[in-house]
């Protein structure tokens, strides 16, 4: 989900929400596990030809990730991780009416966790030392619409 401006035509500004349950794999026989990721971030969007009928557009964006899982059974455990995602989209606005386009796009969202928390760590809260960081990413492929509120 998200929610942005468009000052000229050229150009959007917005934030970003995503909430993504996950599956988990190896949980305890007798135990329930869940897991989730959960992005916040700020995107800039270039559009390339606006107003057209068909209107190709490049994102970018920054961001914070915080992966969670947790595992409810004889023990009970929590873990998760946080940190600074990139965000980089690929799409195009197809015009369908005045006020709504749809369109294919294509992402890709990027970067390093730098904090886990749990009940495993005995500060709850730690830092994750550099050599020990791997960057992760998200692949999305998926159809955007947009809404587009008449110019007051």
């Amino acid at each position: 989900l998200s929610l942005g401006v468009r000052p000229i035509p050229y150009l959007s500004f917005g934030m970003a929400f995503q909430y993504a349950p996950m599956w988990t794999k190896n949980c305890d026989s007798g135990s329930t596990c869940s897991a989730s990721d959960t992005y916040v971030g700020l995107e800039l969007r270039l559009h390339l030809v606006p107003d057209r009928a068909f209107c190709p557009w490049i994102s970018v964006g920054v961001g914070h990730e915080w992966l969670s899982a947790s595992e409810t059974g004889a023990l009970t455990s929590d873990g998760g991780l946080r940190g600074r995602d990139y965000d980089i989209q690929l799409g195009t606005d197809i015009r369908v009416t005045r006020a709504l386009t749809l369109g294919p796009y294509v992402g890709v969202r990027f970067g390093n966790y730098g904090n886990a928390s749990g009940s495993d760590y005995s500060s709850g809260n730690d830092s994750i030392p550099d050599g020990v960081q791997t960057t992760h990413g998200w692949w999305a492929l998926g159809v955007r619409g947009a809404f587009t509120i008449s110019r007051l």
